[in-house]
């Protein structure tokens, strides 16, 4: 398991991160059990660690190009219900596949550590490192599928705060990840090392667009008795 350091500083100045390939292992990473696992050593993809950065250049992450029929091959070699990423042993971030195929180019699932632009020089990855953790949704992979009911008053009972991260000057907005399981459970997972709980932000998506469908209908039915009247 990979452990979580409190700051760890990298010289942007050094050699650029893109310019030499390098030997990568394979690990094979799970989004919603704490548990991961290499592919035996033997097996290893060799390319270049490249940047993509966020829209404002405040912060990035690290990712490595690979062809699709190459990342295929590595599903199949890993443990059903996980994700092949790159990955160096002993180093303590986490990386994904950039996927190239003939016609376009997609991010793999998996789980890759943000690091915070500090100045022009230096990146910081913070503890616990942020994390994006990207999925497929093409409907050929999924099965039992079946529509999400929720309510506009079950999302009212979440509310939105203003906080900072103990030990941290920036302000951030957010949820509770206690207040949330109360409502979503499926939205929170707990760490087992740690007990502290993580929200996935990306499950209120559907969450949000059921509720906007509610407050529709709800406004029609209102437009539908006026017309009435």
């Amino acid at each position: 398991m990979r452990k979580n350091y409190s700051y760890m500083l990298l010289a942007a100045s050094l050699v650029p991160l893109s310019v030499y390939s390098q030997s990568f292992n394979i690990l094979c990473t799970s989004e919603y059990e704490d548990v991961s696992e290499y592919l035996p050593d033997d097996v290893t993809y060799r390319a270049s660690l490249k940047k993509t950065f966020t829209d404002d250049w405040q912060r990035y992450f690290q990712y490595v190009d690979i062809s699709e029929d190459k990342y295929l091959n590595f599903v199949i070699e890993c443990p059903v219900g996980s994700s092949p990423t790159p990955a160096i042993k002993d180093d303590y971030f986490s990386y994904i596949f950039r996927v190239h195929k003939v016609d376009k180019s997609y991010w793999a699932p998996g789980s890759a550590t943000f690091f915070d632009v500090v100045n022009e020089l230096t990146y910081r990855v913070i503890n616990p490192p942020e994390h994006l953790f990207l999925r497929f949704s093409d409907i050929y992979l999924k099965e039992e599928i079946t529509p999400f009911n929720t309510s506009v008053d079950e999302m009212l009972q979440l509310e939105a705060y203003q906080y900072r991260y103990v030990n941290q000057e920036q302000t951030e907005i957010g949820l509770l990840a206690q207040q949330v399981e109360e409502v979503y459970p499926n939205l929170v997972l707990t760490d087992k090392e740690t007990g502290n709980k993580l929200v996935d932000y990306k499950g209120m998506v559907p969450i949000l667009l059921e509720s906007i469908r509610e407050l529709n209908e709800r406004v029609e039915q209102l437009e539908s008795k006026l017309e009435q009247q």
